[in-house]
């Protein structure tokens, strides 16, 4: 990033932004069909490297990869299945935002049985951060430790709809 962004007119702008772009990316081996996926960019902040995870969502018998990227002050979760071979981004949430401000917010993710499929429900709950210090010298340094807040409000959920490989709320409208 920084040798990219140095050959740009706006170089010290971007430095200031934390240089966002599609500087971090991540590779995926499918063990079923022997490759690797070509590099996926996440375009986030590359003062933070990508938190990979596996979690089982889908299904308990397989897990799902998870990315979590840092963008300036906040932080955001993607959920990808893996289907015939393709890689599917199917959810994306926001994990905090705010830090280093006197109000920052947080949520707390859980997963319940699936509503109207096998894969797992999300309910995004309102969150507190448990380690806030009173001053942060370094948004992209502080690492905050979220949990779920005592007696917290229901912010949305959200069920897997298989007929178009994506997470959606009731209020969702359908794609064309």
């Amino acid at each position: 990033a920084k040798s990219e962004v140095a050959k740009l007119p706006n170089a010290k702008y971007i430095r200031q932004m934390g240089y966002m772009g599609n500087y971090n990316y991540f590779v995926f081996y499918d063990g079923a069909l022997d490759k690797f996926s070509v590099p996926i960019a996440t375009p986030s902040s590359a003062f933070v490297p990508l938190k990979v995870a596996f979690e089982n969502i889908y299904s308990d018998n397989y897990t799902n990869l998870t990315i979590e990227y840092r963008v300036d002050n906040a932080a955001f979760k993607n959920f990808y299945f893996l289907e015939r071979g393709v890689l599917q981004k199917v959810f994306q949430t926001k994990i905090f935002d705010y830090v280093g401000t006197e109000k920052p917010e947080a949520f707390f993710i859980e997963y319940t049985k699936g509503s109207i499929s096998g894969a797992k429900d999300m309910l995004i709950y309102e969150g507190k951060i448990i380690n806030y210090p009173t001053t942060i010298d370094n948004v992209y340094e502080y690492e905050p430790v979220i949990e779920k807040k005592e007696n917290a409000k229901l912010v949305t959920k959200w069920f897997y709809n298989p007929n178009i490989a994506a997470y959606m709320t009731p209020e969702t409208k359908p794609r064309d």
